[in-house]
């Protein structure tokens, strides 16, 4: 059936940046073991240290470690590139069964539909939930 939030326990961020790091950290405040990766991977080993959380720079890692990958990115096309094209497609293609993507980029619904299907085909849910605005 449908997975639960209990089933989480691993949260893998990917973009640590104005609205990514804050969140990341109340997310590891709310009792969750988080992974970071940033573009800049000095940045997420600075967060993970600050916040007694993991960074990695291998998407394959970040994948097999996480129940849940939340992304903070700019647009649907780098979410995109996170979890099919980045590192020869690692993230998508190491992630568990069942594991939930949560994308906050601001997205086209058109291009969030087809990015739906193609997890759905790997038996991964995709869960939209954009944020817009200030941090």
């Amino acid at each position: 059936g449908m997975s639960t939030a209990m089933d989480i326990k691993t949260v893998g961020f990917i973009g640590i940046g104005n609205m990514g790091a804050p969140m990341a950290a109340n997310v590891k405040r709310g009792g969750f073991e988080v992974v970071a990766f940033d573009l800049d991977p000095a940045r997420a080993k600075k967060w993970a240290q600050e916040h007694g959380a993991r960074a990695t720079d291998q998407l394959a890692e970040l994948g097999k470690a996480c129940d849940a990958i939340v992304t903070m990115l700019p647009t649907g096309k780098e979410v995109r590139e996170a979890l099919f094209s980045m590192q020869d497609g690692a993230l998508a293609a190491n992630m568990k069964p069942g594991a939930i993507v949560i994308d906050m980029s601001s997205a086209d619904p058109v291009g969030t539909r087809t990015l739906g299907k193609d997890l759905a085909a790997r038996n991964l849910t995709l869960v939209d939930a954009p944020g817009s605005g200030g941090v």
